[in-house]
């Protein structure tokens, strides 16, 4: 029963779903023409599709139609920027209603998610929260002997909402208590310059590694390298919000304690004082307060970094999430 994985953002354009079920990937684009639309519907026909999986609401207003045409069951997959950010809201998503009047199921990753599609119109008996799942074969916690090179990890996109700026000044504020303390940061982004600007005028620069983006395996062996994950994530002017964040899942396997922010889903995944630490958005120096406290109390860190790992093979594996998206298409295409 081949199924459709529709990509327009930051996800793969391909997943396996379990159960051996396959899917049928896309290229990223948007189909607005008539001739497009019915270029798309041929290829649902020729491969046998049964369900789509629209990933991102605009991308789930893409297919709408020839979903409709062909009476197909839609599912749409929010995961942040799509349910929140003003500009998207005010283009793809006037058509949301509309999407959401068709879909047979919609999925946000977050309590707060899940509230904002409902207040966005969308039926709640359509609504399922489904939060995502880590590889932990990749992402594991290091071995003994593994050496720490650093003593803090950041991972992202450098946009507003991540707040990288945020990140380096609560850096550099642990760096007047802890003089030799290292950050090592993964990523690329528009604030990237910004960011690398932030830590010269700070005279930081000899304490940031900055490694462009990686791949998985080398972002899982860094994650090894380091002591705690940061992240300061924030709503940003444009309501530019994040979903819950996989970079912390993945840091949470891997063992690692986590200083955030009680923003979006987060909350939901690191509880305070357990397997890491919160702060309000914008409070630089609590943040930077807690990050301290990792260096200064090793066995505190390794027991939240312990307990993390637990949370995510309990309820956060790639095996988890998938079997997750399979029950909910499988039960569309049987309704």
């Amino acid at each position: 029963m081949p199924l459709v994985l529709y990509c327009d953002g930051y996800l793969p354009k391909k997943i396996s779903l379990d159960r051996g079920k396959t899917t049928h990937p896309l290229p990223r684009k948007f189909w607005h023409s008539t001739r497009e639309e019915n270029l798309l519907q041929r290829s649902f026909q020729k491969n046998g599709i049964k369900a789509v999986l629209a990933q991102y609401g605009p991308a789930g207003v893409a297919v709408l139609n020839s979903c409709r045409d062909l009476q197909l069951p839609l599912v749409v997959h929010f995961h942040g920027y799509d349910a929140f950010r003003e500009d998207i809201l005010q283009h793809q998503g006037l058509h949301y209603p509309e999407l959401f009047q068709y879909a047979s199921a919609v999925i946000g990753v977050s309590d707060a998610m899940v509230a904002q599609l409902q207040k966005l119109g969308c039926p709640t008996a359509k609504i399922r929260k489904v939060i995502y799942g880590v590889n932990t074969s990749l992402f594991k916690p290091a071995k003994p002997n593994i050496t720490k090179k650093y003593d803090f990890i950041a991972c992202g996109r450098f946009v507003s909402k991540k707040a990288p700026l945020s990140v380096l000044r609560a850096f550099a504020k642990v760096l007047l208590v802890c003089p030799t303390a290292t950050l090592v940061y993964i990523g690329e982004g528009e604030l990237l310059t910004a960011t690398k600007n932030l830590v010269n005028d700070l005279g930081i620069s000899d304490h940031v590694t900055f490694t462009g983006i990686l791949a998985p395996d080398l972002v899982a062996q860094a994650y090894q390298m380091s002591k705690c994950f940061i992240q300061h994530s924030v709503t940003t002017s444009d309501n530019d919000s994040e979903g819950t964040p996989l970079t912390i899942l993945e840091a949470m396997a891997s063992g690692l304690p986590v200083v955030s922010t009680i923003h979006g889903g987060i909350p939901q995944v690191v509880t305070h004082q357990v397997t890491g630490f919160l702060v309000p958005e914008n409070d630089i120096d609590l943040m930077a307060k807690y990050m301290t406290n990792i260096l200064e109390e090793p066995a505190l860190a390794s027991a939240m970094g312990a307990k993390g790992r637990d949370l995510i093979e309990q309820h956060y594996t790639k095996a988890q999430y998938l079997n997750n998206i399979s029950s909910i298409l499988e039960n569309c295409i049987g309704k």
